[in-house]
This record gives C-alpha cells, sequence and structure tokens, in this order.
C-alpha cells in the first residue's frame, strides 16, 4: 500500500480531481476475494463492515472488483481519518431519509443496522435536514448519487469522494457527479473525484482524469443555471 493522507490529496488535486496508483497484485488479491488491506488498515469501522458484508454477498456468485477503489482509497487515507462512511444509499432523492424511517424498510437485516447507523451518526449529526428536503425537492427527480466516501480528518473537516477506476465511464446523465456537485453547492463540503489506475499506465490515467474534470465542471455549471 502507497503512504498517503488527506493532505496529499488536498496538495494534489487539480480542480478537485487527483489520480493514484496501484499495484496490479493488490487488485488481483481483491479479485480472489482477499480483502485483508481493508481490514488492517485505520479505515473507518462502518467502512470495512459494509464492504466485508457486500463482499461476503458476492463470493455466492462471482469474484470481481466490485467495491476495491472505495475500499483503496478509504484504506490510505485511514490514518489521517476519525470518522467516515461508504454509503450505497440513496439518501440524496429517497424520501424515507428525511424522517429516518427507511432503515425499517430494509430486508436485510446487516444492512438495516448499517443503515440506521449511517442516518444517526451521520445525517443527524452532520446534515441540516430541512436543506437536505430543499434539496430533494428541486433534484430528486433527477435521482442523483450519493459519493462513495464521506470522511471526516482529525480537524473536522468533511469530505465528499468519488472513486472511479480505469474501467469506470460516467453515465449519460451523470448521477455521480450530479450527487458530489449538489453536496459541495448546498453544504459547503470539500469535493474530490479520485481517479485509481494502474501505476505502469499513468499516460492513460490523465487523459481520463481530465475528461472526468471535464465532465464535473459541466454538472456544476449546469446546477448554477437552474438555482
Amino acid at each position: 500500500m502507497i503512504k498517503f493522507d488527506i493532505e496529499n490529496l488536498i496538495s494534489l488535486s487539480n480542480s478537485a480531481i487527483c489520480s493514484i496508483p496501484y499495484r496490479d497484485e493488490v487488485i488481483k488479491e481483491w479479485e480472489r476475494g482477499d480483502i485483508s488491506f481493508l481490514l488492517k488498515s485505520k479505515s473507518p469501522q462502518f467502512v470495512k463492515d459494509i464492504i466485508k458484508h457486500k463482499k461476503r454477498e458476492e463470493s455466492t456468485r462471482c469474484k470481481s472488483t466490485w467495491y476495491f477503489g472505495e475500499a483503496y482509497v478509504a484504506s490510505i487515507l485511514g490514518d489521517s481519518t476519525q470518522k467516515g462512511w461508504f454509503s450505497l444509499f440513496k439518501w440524496l432523492y429517497e424520501p424515507g431519509w428525511i424522517t429516518g424511517m427507511n432503515p425499517e424498510h430494509e430486508k436485510d437485516p446487516v444492512i438495516a443496522k448499517l443503515k440506521s447507523e449511517f442516518y444517526k451518526t451521520a445525517l443527524k449529526e452532520y446534515i441540516d435536514l430541512d436543506k437536505l428536503k430543499i434539496l430533494k425537492n428541486n433534484w430528486g427527480a433527477e435521482r442523483p448519487k450519493a459519493p462513495d466516501l464521506w470522511l471526516i480528518d482529525k480537524s473536522n473537516r468533511h469530505y465528499l469522494i468519488e472513486v472511479k477506476k480505469q474501467s469506470d465511464t460516467p453515465d449519460k446523465e451523470h448521477k455521480q457527479l450530479l450527487g458530489l456537485a449538489l453536496l459541495e453547492k448546498y453544504f459547503k463540503m470539500s469535493t474530490f473525484i479520485v481517479y485509481l489506475y494502474p501505476e505502469n499506465k499513468n499516460t492513460l490515467s490523465i487523459k481520463k482524469q481530465m475528461q472526468w474534470l471535464k465532465d464535473y465542471n459541466y454538472v456544476k455549471m449546469m446546477i448554477s443555471s437552474k438555482i
């Protein structure tokens, strides 16, 4: 694992985007179901719990690189993080998250517990729910997706991170980037796109990084024109 912290993320970012390399053997271990680098890291316990559960579900079907990016970034930033969450939840547009009712409708007991924890320790603690309601009213029909990681550093600064790998391409409606941009706009949080690439393919990384930045700036411009 490379050494990295949130200060590195800020200093290396180019208008909210930065690229971080990983070694091939790390992602190959992940494909085989070995998630030990995450479990041994200082990443937030919530991140470990939800990814461990999802990988256990996945192991009954196939092996893949699902959740590798989120786990990798949370792990390398673990030393400089005091709290954090990996959100698979649709809290930017599902109405139940305003009242905390959403976890009650979850059939998977592990995910229900994690949803309840996310509502109590993240949304209720740090999000103005009245503003979230306004965001939902204005943008809920677009179904924006929440960013992958929400981390709080040891100086109580909040960071929202959307993680992308080389194989990722933007969806046509930019729902992931829309969610990131809306949270920056409504809640004044620092936002980043972290692009992960194999350490021997840096040239391709730069091209894709610039495309993600272009798309993100387009989404932010679109939001500004509608508000």
